[in-house]
Protein backbone atom coordinates (compact mmCIF):
# COMPACT_ATOMS: atom_id res chain seq x y z
CA UNK A 1 0.00 0.00 0.00
CA UNK A 2 1.36 3.68 -0.75
CA UNK A 3 0.55 7.40 0.53
CA UNK A 4 -2.09 8.53 -0.27
CA UNK A 5 -3.52 6.35 -3.33
CA UNK A 6 -4.57 3.72 -0.32
CA UNK A 7 -5.59 5.44 2.40
CA UNK A 8 -8.78 4.04 2.03
CA UNK A 9 -7.88 0.92 1.46
CA UNK A 10 -5.50 0.95 4.15
CA UNK A 11 -8.41 2.21 6.70
CA UNK A 12 -10.48 -0.34 5.47
CA UNK A 13 -7.87 -3.42 6.26
CA UNK A 14 -7.37 -1.66 10.08
CA UNK A 15 -11.26 -2.46 10.84
CA UNK A 16 -11.90 -5.97 8.43
CA UNK A 17 -8.40 -7.42 7.99
CA UNK A 18 -6.54 -6.50 10.77
CA UNK A 19 -4.69 -10.15 10.96
CA UNK A 20 -3.46 -9.47 7.39
CA UNK A 21 -1.98 -6.30 8.10
CA UNK A 22 -0.48 -7.53 10.95
CA UNK A 23 1.18 -10.51 8.90
CA UNK A 24 2.07 -7.61 6.25
CA UNK A 25 3.79 -5.43 8.73
CA UNK A 26 5.70 -8.51 10.22
CA UNK A 27 7.10 -9.31 6.67
CA UNK A 28 8.10 -5.82 6.35
CA UNK A 29 9.82 -5.74 9.82
CA UNK A 30 9.00 -7.72 13.00
CA UNK A 31 10.34 -5.42 15.29
CA UNK A 32 7.38 -2.77 14.20
CA UNK A 33 5.70 -3.82 17.26
CA UNK A 34 4.11 -0.48 18.42
CA UNK A 35 2.86 3.18 16.34
CA UNK A 36 6.12 4.30 18.60
CA UNK A 37 8.72 2.03 17.14
CA UNK A 38 7.36 2.49 13.16
CA UNK A 39 7.48 6.18 13.68
CA UNK A 40 11.31 6.78 15.35
CA UNK A 41 12.68 4.70 12.66
CA UNK A 42 13.67 5.55 9.21
CA UNK A 43 12.85 3.17 6.57
CA UNK A 44 12.33 2.95 2.64
CA UNK A 45 9.87 1.31 0.64
CA UNK A 46 7.18 -0.14 1.67
CA UNK A 47 7.61 0.54 5.41
CA UNK A 48 8.30 4.42 4.22
CA UNK A 49 4.79 3.65 2.70
CA UNK A 50 3.49 2.44 6.25
CA UNK A 51 5.25 5.27 8.33
CA UNK A 52 3.13 7.94 6.41
CA UNK A 53 -0.03 5.93 6.13
CA UNK A 54 -0.11 5.52 9.73
CA UNK A 55 1.61 9.06 10.58
CA UNK A 56 -1.89 10.54 9.05
CA UNK A 57 -4.18 8.31 10.79
CA UNK A 58 -2.85 8.79 13.81
CA UNK A 59 -1.74 12.82 14.24
CA UNK A 60 -3.72 14.34 11.15
CA UNK A 61 -6.93 12.62 10.85
CA UNK A 62 -7.76 12.82 15.33
CA UNK A 63 -7.30 16.60 15.18
CA UNK A 64 -9.09 17.04 11.92
CA UNK A 65 -11.71 14.98 13.63
CA UNK A 66 -11.99 16.30 17.19
CA UNK A 67 -11.36 20.07 16.10
CA UNK A 68 -13.80 19.50 13.16
CA UNK A 69 -17.06 18.72 15.87
CA UNK A 70 -15.84 20.75 18.13
CA UNK A 71 -16.59 23.52 15.49
CA UNK A 72 -19.78 21.78 14.51
CA UNK A 73 -21.30 22.32 17.98
CA UNK A 74 -19.57 26.05 18.66
CA UNK A 75 -21.81 26.51 15.83
CA UNK A 76 -24.89 24.90 17.46
CA UNK A 77 -24.22 27.66 20.29
CA UNK A 78 -22.50 25.19 22.54
CA UNK A 79 -19.67 26.27 25.07
CA UNK A 80 -16.50 24.00 23.46
CA UNK A 81 -13.67 23.65 26.37
CA UNK A 82 -10.81 23.83 23.73
CA UNK A 83 -8.16 23.61 26.42
CA UNK A 84 -9.73 20.46 27.85
CA UNK A 85 -10.19 19.40 23.97
CA UNK A 86 -6.82 19.88 22.75
CA UNK A 87 -5.09 18.45 26.24
CA UNK A 88 -7.31 15.08 25.95
CA UNK A 89 -6.53 14.87 22.17
CA UNK A 90 -2.70 15.17 23.31
CA UNK A 91 -2.74 12.85 25.62
CA UNK A 92 -4.87 10.36 23.84
CA UNK A 93 -2.70 10.26 20.71
CA UNK A 94 0.16 9.88 23.49
CA UNK A 95 -0.57 7.07 25.25
CA UNK A 96 -1.95 5.28 22.03
CA UNK A 97 1.41 5.11 20.41
CA UNK A 98 2.52 2.87 22.61
CA UNK A 99 0.20 -0.13 21.05
CA UNK A 100 -0.07 -1.78 17.71
CA UNK A 101 -0.94 -0.07 14.58
CA UNK A 102 -4.57 -1.27 14.26
CA UNK A 103 -5.48 -0.37 18.13
CA UNK A 104 -3.80 2.96 18.05
CA UNK A 105 -5.79 3.93 15.04
CA UNK A 106 -9.47 1.80 15.76
CA UNK A 107 -8.97 3.89 19.20
CA UNK A 108 -7.90 7.16 18.11
CA UNK A 109 -10.46 7.97 15.60
CA UNK A 110 -13.83 7.71 17.47
CA UNK A 111 -11.60 8.57 21.01
CA UNK A 112 -11.05 12.21 18.96
CA UNK A 113 -14.70 12.94 18.22
CA UNK A 114 -15.84 11.47 22.01
CA UNK A 115 -13.67 13.68 23.43
CA UNK A 116 -15.28 16.77 21.45
CA UNK A 117 -18.38 15.94 22.99
CA UNK A 118 -16.59 15.21 26.02
CA UNK A 119 -15.08 19.26 26.04
CA UNK A 120 -18.66 19.99 25.10
CA UNK A 121 -21.06 18.68 27.34
CA UNK A 122 -20.65 16.87 31.13
CA UNK A 123 -19.82 13.25 31.53
CA UNK A 124 -22.34 11.19 30.99
CA UNK A 125 -23.28 7.09 31.20
CA UNK A 126 -24.44 7.43 27.39
CA UNK A 127 -20.75 8.96 26.54
CA UNK A 128 -19.42 6.70 28.76
CA UNK A 129 -20.75 3.49 26.89
CA UNK A 130 -19.58 5.20 23.75
CA UNK A 131 -16.65 5.36 25.19
CA UNK A 132 -16.27 1.53 26.25
CA UNK A 133 -18.02 0.23 23.02
CA UNK A 134 -15.16 2.07 21.17
CA UNK A 135 -12.81 0.68 23.24
CA UNK A 136 -14.00 -2.80 22.97
CA UNK A 137 -13.82 -2.68 19.39
CA UNK A 138 -9.72 -1.79 19.22
CA UNK A 139 -9.41 -4.06 21.88
CA UNK A 140 -10.98 -7.02 19.56
CA UNK A 141 -8.91 -6.62 16.75
CA UNK A 142 -6.10 -7.87 18.49
CA UNK A 143 -7.62 -11.17 17.93
CA UNK A 144 -7.47 -12.50 21.30
CA UNK A 145 -9.30 -14.92 23.22
CA UNK A 146 -12.60 -15.02 24.02
CA UNK A 147 -12.65 -15.10 27.87
CA UNK A 148 -9.98 -12.55 28.05
CA UNK A 149 -12.53 -10.59 26.25
CA UNK A 150 -15.23 -11.87 29.09
CA UNK A 151 -12.86 -11.17 32.05
CA UNK A 152 -12.15 -7.62 30.90
CA UNK A 153 -15.31 -6.85 30.13
CA UNK A 154 -16.26 -8.35 33.71
CA UNK A 155 -13.45 -6.15 35.81
CA UNK A 156 -14.53 -3.36 33.67
CA UNK A 157 -17.74 -3.66 34.73
CA UNK A 158 -17.55 -4.01 38.18
CA UNK A 159 -14.78 -1.36 38.49
CA UNK A 160 -17.07 1.45 37.12
CA UNK A 161 -20.14 -0.06 38.89
CA UNK A 162 -18.55 1.36 42.18
CA UNK A 163 -17.98 4.79 40.66
CA UNK A 164 -21.01 5.30 38.27
CA UNK A 165 -23.91 3.20 39.81
CA UNK A 166 -24.37 -0.93 39.10
CA UNK A 167 -27.05 -0.19 36.20
CA UNK A 168 -24.02 2.46 34.34
CA UNK A 169 -21.23 -0.19 34.88
CA UNK A 170 -23.59 -2.96 33.88
CA UNK A 171 -24.56 -0.70 30.30
CA UNK A 172 -20.77 0.05 30.09
CA UNK A 173 -19.33 -3.36 30.69
CA UNK A 174 -22.04 -4.86 27.87
CA UNK A 175 -20.91 -2.42 25.47
CA UNK A 176 -17.28 -3.34 25.99
CA UNK A 177 -18.61 -6.69 24.97
CA UNK A 178 -20.41 -5.63 21.86
CA UNK A 179 -17.36 -3.56 20.49
CA UNK A 180 -15.14 -6.83 21.25
CA UNK A 181 -17.17 -9.25 19.92
CA UNK A 182 -17.79 -7.11 17.07
CA UNK A 183 -21.62 -7.09 17.42
CA UNK A 184 -21.94 -4.36 15.46
CA UNK A 185 -21.29 -5.98 12.58
CA UNK A 186 -22.22 -9.31 13.19
CA UNK A 187 -26.33 -8.31 13.12
CA UNK A 188 -25.63 -7.30 9.78
CA UNK A 189 -23.58 -10.42 8.34
CA UNK A 190 -25.57 -12.65 10.71
CA UNK A 191 -28.55 -12.36 8.48
CA UNK A 192 -27.18 -11.60 5.56
CA UNK A 193 -24.85 -14.96 5.84
CA UNK A 194 -28.09 -16.62 6.32
CA UNK A 195 -29.81 -15.24 3.49
CA UNK A 196 -26.58 -16.30 1.35
CA UNK A 197 -26.55 -19.67 2.56
CA UNK A 198 -30.68 -19.97 1.61
CA UNK A 199 -30.71 -18.82 -1.87
CA UNK A 200 -27.20 -21.10 -2.57
CA UNK A 201 -29.63 -24.53 -2.52
CA UNK A 202 -31.30 -23.18 -5.46
CA UNK A 203 -28.82 -20.49 -6.48
CA UNK A 204 -25.46 -19.77 -8.04
CA UNK A 205 -23.61 -20.72 -4.99
CA UNK A 206 -20.66 -19.32 -6.42
CA UNK A 207 -21.48 -16.03 -7.32
CA UNK A 208 -23.28 -15.58 -4.05
CA UNK A 209 -20.51 -16.56 -2.56
CA UNK A 210 -18.39 -13.82 -3.58
CA UNK A 211 -21.16 -11.96 -1.32
CA UNK A 212 -20.25 -13.79 1.47
CA UNK A 213 -19.10 -11.91 4.54
CA UNK A 214 -16.30 -14.10 5.53
CA UNK A 215 -14.49 -12.57 2.15
CA UNK A 216 -14.46 -8.94 3.20
CA UNK A 217 -14.47 -9.43 7.07
CA UNK A 218 -11.72 -11.56 8.21
CA UNK A 219 -12.29 -11.28 11.93
CA UNK A 220 -15.86 -12.53 12.53
CA UNK A 221 -16.29 -14.13 16.38
CA UNK A 222 -19.48 -15.76 16.06
CA UNK A 223 -20.56 -18.58 13.56
CA UNK A 224 -22.15 -17.56 10.76
CA UNK A 225 -25.02 -18.93 10.04
CA UNK A 226 -25.68 -21.42 7.30
CA UNK A 227 -22.37 -21.09 5.96
CA UNK A 228 -22.39 -24.69 6.21
CA UNK A 229 -25.23 -25.35 4.18
CA UNK A 230 -23.64 -22.76 1.30
CA UNK A 231 -20.67 -24.51 1.45
CA UNK A 232 -22.20 -27.96 0.64
CA UNK A 233 -24.69 -26.20 -2.21
CA UNK A 234 -20.86 -24.94 -3.67
CA UNK A 235 -19.65 -28.22 -3.70
CA UNK A 236 -22.44 -29.87 -5.64
CA UNK A 237 -22.53 -27.00 -8.08
CA UNK A 238 -19.12 -25.97 -8.40
CA UNK A 239 -16.05 -28.72 -6.87
CA UNK A 240 -13.30 -26.78 -7.67
CA UNK A 241 -14.34 -23.79 -6.53
CA UNK A 242 -15.70 -25.07 -3.93
CA UNK A 243 -12.06 -26.68 -2.62
CA UNK A 244 -11.27 -23.05 -2.86
CA UNK A 245 -13.42 -21.92 -0.66
CA UNK A 246 -12.70 -24.65 2.18
CA UNK A 247 -9.17 -23.72 2.53
CA UNK A 248 -10.28 -20.26 3.02
CA UNK A 249 -12.75 -21.50 5.65
CA UNK A 250 -10.24 -23.39 7.28
CA UNK A 251 -7.72 -20.82 7.68
CA UNK A 252 -10.33 -18.21 8.56
CA UNK A 253 -10.59 -17.20 12.16
CA UNK A 254 -13.62 -19.05 14.03
CA UNK A 255 -15.36 -20.40 11.10
CA UNK A 256 -13.74 -23.31 10.54
CA UNK A 257 -16.58 -25.20 12.35
CA UNK A 258 -18.66 -25.15 8.46
CA UNK A 259 -16.35 -27.54 7.37
CA UNK A 260 -16.74 -30.28 10.18
CA UNK A 261 -20.49 -30.55 9.78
Amino acid sequence: MKFPHDLLRFFYWIFFKPLSLHKWIQQLDPTLGTVAALLTHSYAGPAQSLKRLVSFYVFAVPVILGIGTGLIFAQLGMDVNWLKLAFYLLVGIGLSLTFNIPFCIAFLLPFSVLVAIWSSTSFTPALGILFSLTLGLAYGLNADSARWGLLTSSIYCLFLGLLLGPLSGLFIGAAFLVGYFRIIFFVVEAPLSWILGTLAVKGDALRLWQCQPLRWDELIWLPLPRLDEHLLALIKQNEPAAQKAILHVQGSFRQGWAIKQ
